[in-house]
């Protein structure tokens, strides 16, 4: 356990599992886990932990039910785009420091 303390939960084993990196930031976010948080911190707490591996089952099934794909048609990649909630949250906090150093 004493490696989890020095290990971000972003890097925990996720992609040793083949999830790539569009879902690892789905999951962290939805599961509400900064990346670079401490693996040991969020593990140890049962409620974030649970939260996190549902995620890790979840997300995925969506992605296969919903017959989604970021490299199909434009149609299909706005599909995509719009099924993304951390993107979403990127892209308006994105927009907004960019309005806010242009005023």
């Amino acid at each position: 356990m004493r490696e989890l303390e020095r290990v971000g939960v972003f890097s925990l084993s996720f992609s040793r599992q083949g999830i790539g990196n569009y879902l690892r930031a789905e999951i962290l976010y939805r599961a509400r886990v900064m990346p670079f948080e401490s693996a040991r911190a969020v593990l140890s707490d049962a409620a974030r932990a649970e939260r996190l591996l549902s995620l890790c089952h979840t997300i995925p099934c969506e992605v296969i039910n919903l017959k989604l794909n970021k490299y199909g048609t434009a149609v299909e990649k706005q599909r995509f785009l719009q099924w993304l909630q951390y993107a979403d949250s990127l892209y308006t906090h994105a927009l907004s420091s960019s309005l806010a150093r242009s005023c």
